[in-house]
């Protein structure tokens, strides 16, 4: 039974003239593959529905759909065991997987033949995957991730794993909480949080805490917090390699990193190496924060660096043999390795090239800092353990902290800890600094953030030099139309908390029997990234407070709503019909479905409103007969049943009677 339940839509949306000459349907999109699924046909228009654990089964063993497009109705909870993941070597997964915001758990991928290209998803080409959660197990030797084994030109966004990862068993590399192996790839919003081993009988190479080994690639905003052990080299808390033209911003890894294998090397706390050849490969506004225990080359950020380094920070502690720093283990010269805007402020534990940001600098420092012990045995610096033909500008550490004096360090100038909080120090270096906070600032002091030495201002949206009352900011959460949602609303947070957003079934609801689907926040135009309409931030996700923050609902109706529009100029003559749900012009005609219905709806054989001379050759989704096309009387696309869409408007397509 239809029901009136949300109205929308006005007759100054009228198309400007009366569309003539189109005498036959576009084409609908094919279907892809041979399914069956719980619904759809495999088309973008109309995705395979994965709504049950028979459905992934299926899906993984369906090669010939493996181009189709995906989406995934529900939480789905298996105790199934796959000997591969979907997607092959040999067969690509191309498609597109679209998760809804929801999670798959309990799964495992192993096979005792310790195969390559493990994970949820085996092998990836030019395939779109977001808005997907995995918890399970992956198991495999080379190219193993708990979402991707290897992924190549491939777009991953708003995506998640919560999966002990294990991998090398037969000397395989390229191993990650995320992704084994990526290559041409982007990820944005993503995140991974168990645990990541290496194992191996000699080594595994590539391992980090989201990916593995970024060839050419792109992270943004994304992160990991699992621990991360290997006994190879290119070790990472985030990844193990950034390979050159690839790039990392507004991400961080909080697990602690260990290799206790001899004679390896590159181990980071973020990154084990950035690599930069031919093309630019840069890391900037990122951190990390977890231990650090490696042997050659190990630093509390990088590893080894060759690449662009700016704005990014490490707190955690670094333990390694030689080349070991508090930020980067050795900044090579290879593409003139560069630090600039940075510091770190951890305990540096070595035996040879140990320096409180730098073990050995072959690049370029400036502006940067360190404030952390060095404990080292030989070319010991309090910045800079070794110079090797680098070069430092207007870099600092401080003496008292560090336990070495000034001049006891291969670069950069000594001073006291008094000295290190105090804004003149940096201002007589030129450096962009404020007292407070300025989002035109590079830098900001004062007492109560990091311990009153520089911080970042990037990291803050707000300013955070205030005491620990004004630290305090509200959640806000509003409906579409701009009411408050008072039952979940407004809701006190405190700076650098981790917050869950309400989840799916919270009380923010636009009709009886809603959901949450996810939040938006007002940011300025033209912004592509989470919290847009196009990529919300998913329900129960965790988002950092740094300000006050306007939350609105993205909803997930019960009922779709139809505006059926006649298409017809202002000035054409347009007979009303017996139409029901219409606009005082009578050319927009209004309807209710309820999703349960879907299936048995359908569209209707007239418009509200019949030009003389016209017949009705069809409903489309574009005014000029350019999108999807549907016959008068022909049945809802199965998809709208599950679709994230609450409202369409389709438009009457004339041709002459």
């Amino acid at each position: 039974m239809l029901k009136r339940a949300f109205a929308f839509g006005s007759s100054g949306a009228l198309t400007a003239g009366l569309l003539t000459g189109v005498l036959a349907s576009p084409a609908l999109a094919a279907p892809c593959g041979t399914g069956p699924y719980s619904g759809g046909d495999g088309s973008p228009d109309d995705p395979y529905q994965i709504s049950t654990s028979a459905d992934l089964d299926s899906l993984r063993t369906a090669t010939g759909d493996w181009a189709c497009a995906f989406v995934l109705t529900g939480n789905i909870t298996t105790s199934s065991t796959w000997k591969t993941g979907i997607g092959t070597a040999v067969t690509n997964f191309t498609g597109s997987f679209n998760g809804g915001g929801y999670e798959v758990s309990g799964l495992t991928v192993f096979d005792e033949n310790e195969t390559d290209n493990m994970g949820f998803f085996g092998f990836t080409d030019s395939a779109t995957i977001n808005n997907i959660g995995f918890t399970g197990t992956v198991t495999g030797d080379g190219d193993v991730g708990g979402l991707i084994g290897r992924a190549e030109d491939t777009t991953v966004s708003n995506s998640w794993t919560n999966v002990t990862v294990n991998g090398g068993y037969d000397d395989g590399d390229d191993i990650g909480g995320l992704v084994g192996q990526a290559v041409s790839s982007t990820f944005s919003n993503v995140w991974a949080r168990g645990s990541v081993t290496g194992h191996g009988s000699g080594s595994a190479n590539f391992v980090g805490g989201l990916l593995g080994d970024a060839g050419v690639s792109t992270i943004t905003d994304s992160w990991a917090e699992g621990d991360v052990v290997a006994n190879g080299n290119l070790v990472g808390g985030l990844i193990g390699e950034l390979d050159d033209g690839g790039g990392v911003s507004g991400s961080y890894a909080s697990g602690s990193v260990t290799v206790t294998t001899a004679s390896t090397q590159d181990h980071g706390g973020l990154i084990g190496k950035v690599v930069e050849e031919d093309e630019v490969t840069t890391v900037t506004t990122s951190y990390a924060s977890g231990a650090v225990n490696g042997i050659e080359d190990v630093g509390g950020l990088i590893g080894e660096n060759e690449g662009r380094v700016s704005r990014s920070y490490a707190i955690g502690p670094v333990t390694a043999t030689e080349f070991v720093g508090g930020l980067v283990g050795l900044n090579d010269n290879n593409s003139a390795g560069t630090i600039e805007d940075s510091y770190a402020t951890g305990t540096v534990t070595g035996d040879d090239r140990v320096g409180g940001l730098v073990g050995e600098n072959e690049g370029v420092i400036r502006r940067s800092y360190s404030i952390g012990l060095v404990d080292g045995d030989a070319n010991s610096g309090g910045l800079v353990g070794a110079d090797d033909g680098g070069a430092v500008a207007v870099s600092y550490w401080d003496t008292e902290t560090s336990g070495l004096e000034a001049g006891e360090s291969d670069g950069g100038t000594g001073k006291t800890t008094e000295e290190m909080k105090d804004i003149t120090t940096f201002q007589a270096g030129s450096w962009s600094i404020v007292s407070g906070w300025s989002s035109g600032a590079v830098w900001g002091i004062c007492p109560a953030v990091n311990s009153g030495y520089p911080f970042l201002s990037v990291f803050y949206a707000s300013n955070p030099c205030v005491n620990s009352n004004e630290a305090r900011f509200q959640f806000t959460f509003w409906l579409p139309d701009g009411r408050e949602c008072t039952s979940i609303s407004p809701v006190i947070v405190t700076r650098g908390d981790l917050f869950t957003l309400p989840g799916a079934d919270a009380l923010c609801q636009t009709m009886d029997g809603s959901l949450v689907d996810g939040w938006v926040i007002p940011l300025p135009e033209g912004f592509v990234g989470v919290g847009t309409p196009e990529m919300p931030f998913y329900p129960g996700q965790k988002v950092r407070v740094s300000d006050s923050q306007q939350f609105t609902v993205v909803p997930f109706e019960p009922v779709l709503s139809l505006v059926l529009d006649s298409n017809v100029g202002v000035d054409q003559m347009c007979g009303p019909t017996d139409a029901t749900f219409v606009d005082e012009s009578h050319q927009l005609e209004y309807s209710w479905v309820p999703r349960v219905d879907v299936s048995m709806a359908r569209l209707p054989v007239q418009a509200a409103c019949q030009p003389s001379g016209y017949a009705l050759t069809g409903w489309n989704t574009a005014a000029d007969g350019s999108g999807t096309m549907f016959e008068p009387g022909a049945g809802l696309p199965s998809g709208w049943a599950t679709d994230k869409t609450n409202r369409y408007r389709l438009f009457a397509i004339w041709s002459p009677a």
